[in-house]
Formats: C-alpha cells, sequence, structure tokens
C-alpha cells in the first residue's frame, strides 16, 4: 500500500493606506490532503490499482470571512495486458479507469476514461494509443474567493468545468546514428462552462464560465540519441493548438 500526506500554508496581504479607501487585508489559504491507493494483479495480464484521497481546502479572510472544501475522492484502474500475440502488434493493452469525485460545496461527478496502447517491438518500435476521457475540474479557492484589489477579484458564482477529451498517438523508433524517435499526437478537448480568467469592465480580471469551447490540436516531436554510450539527447518539440468558442454565453451558479 502506497500513502501520501501533505500539508500546504498560502498566505496573502494586501496593503494600500494611500488609497481612497485605505486597506489592509489578510488571506490564509491552508490545504491538507490524504492519500492511499493499493495494487496488485489479479492474475496473469490482469493488474488492478484503486485507492482513495481526500483534501480538505480553508480559508481565512479578513474580507471574505471562512470558507471551507472537503473534497472525497475514489478511484479505480484496470490494466489488462495481452503478450506474445501472433500479430503485426505484439503486445496489446487496454485500460478502463473510473474515479468519483465529491467536494463538499458541488454535486459528485463520476469520471470514466479507457486507454488503448498497441505495440510492434523489432528493429523498428512503434507504439499507437488511444484515450477518451471525461474530465472534471471545480473551481479553486483562487478562483472563487480571490479578494478584489486594484488588478483582479473572484468570481464566486462559478461552476465546475466538465468535458471530454480525446486523443491519439504514434511514435516510432528506428537504430539510426543511434537512435532516432518520432512521434505525433493529436487532441481534441470539447468542454462545458471552461473557466477562463479575463479583463472586464475597467480592465479588471476575472474568472467567468465560457458556455462551450473546443480545442484541437497536434503535439509532434523528433528525438536523436546519439549513442547508448551517451546520455544526452537532441529534441525537437512542436505544438499547433486551435480554440472554438461554440457558445459564449456565461453560466452562473444557482
Amino acid at each position: 500500500m502506497k500513502l501520501q500526506v501533505y500539508l500546504l500554508f498560502f498566505e496573502l496581504r494586501y496593503k494600500n493606506p494611500e488609497g481612497l479607501v485605505p486597506q489592509d487585508s489578510k488571506h490564509k489559504n491552508n490545504a491538507l490532503s490524504f492519500e492511499a491507493q493499493q495494487s496488485g494483479s489479479l492474475s496473469d495480464g490482469v493488474r488492478l490499482s484503486y485507492g482513495y484521497s481526500f483534501r480538505q481546502d480553508r480559508l481565512n479572510s479578513t474580507d471574505i470571512g471562512k470558507k471551507q472544501r472537503n473534497n472525497h475522492a475514489a478511484y479505480t484502474i484496470a490494466t489488462v495486458g495481452f503478450k506474445d500475440i501472433q500479430f503485426f502488434f505484439n503486445e496489446i493493452s487496454i485500460v478502463p479507469a473510473l474515479r468519483y469525485d465529491y467536494p463538499s460545496d458541488f454535486d459528485g461527478v463520476m469520471s470514466p476514461k479507457v486507454s488503448v496502447v498497441f505495440t510492434h517491438t523489432g528493429t523498428i518500435s512503434l507504439s499507437m494509443k488511444a484515450h477518451i476521457t471525461r474530465s472534471y475540474r471545480a473551481p479553486t479557492f483562487n478562483d472563487l474567493y480571490w479578494p478584489r484589489d486594484s488588478y483582479s477579484e473572484g468570481n464566486p458564482n462559478l461552476v465546475p468545468e466538465k468535458g471530454i477529451n480525446y486523443d491519439g498517438g504514434v511514435s516510432v523508433t528506428y537504430p539510426l546514428l543511434g537512435e532516432i524517435s518520432l512521434s505525433a499526437n493529436f487532441f481534441l478537448n470539447k468542454l462545458d462552462n471552461l473557466i477562463l480568467w479575463a479583463p472586464g469592465a475597467g480592465g479588471l480580471w476575472t474568472p467567468s464560465n465560457i458556455a462551450k469551447t473546443e480545442t484541437m490540436g497536434v503535439e509532434t516531436a523528433l528525438r536523436w540519441k546519439p549513442g547508448t554510450t551517451w546520455s544526452s539527447a537532441l529534441t525537437s518539440p512542436g505544438c499547433r493548438r486551435s480554440t472554438r468558442v461554440i457558445r459564449a454565453q456565461r453560466t452562473t451558479r444557482t
């Protein structure tokens, strides 16, 4: 079993005694997190991991008062592997996963994920992979409660982001002048209620929910490792991304 615990302490103070209305604000944001994970083999080629995590966020602000969020999450990941297959791809892995998040200030949500990986090993190594995921992200305390100053302010009416992410990629490795690897990955992310910080009236930055967005792109990389005795490598990454706002109306929390 794997156990992890961490504490986070953050303090912000904003003081402006020379303004029309003098300000002296103090904000303490603390987080406590605990995670337990267990994994093991159910049979030859089948591996299961599962766990539970808890995170508590506390805010104590002279402007906003006290806020608290308790988030419980449980997840499980199964890996089903097939090896020595009499086929061009001699290894295939199927990885279904499921996660449930239950924050105290929002509704609980289930997030499934499925991944498939095909691998060919030989003089030329080839790997193909595909993933589909339901994503979820609750607004952070900074998104919700960032105290108003001269430049920005949080938005307590935000709702969580939800979406579906697709990605697929291929990588090829060939022993030429050492080792050359080429990879390409395509992704498509469809989000509802994207949380976006942008300047509003008077140039004040504040977050809001954009109703629907769609982001797609391609990531490529070329890597050259001169030889087995060399520890360095040359890498040339590249990425092309575009985001389209399908419906730009703001969503507010009720």
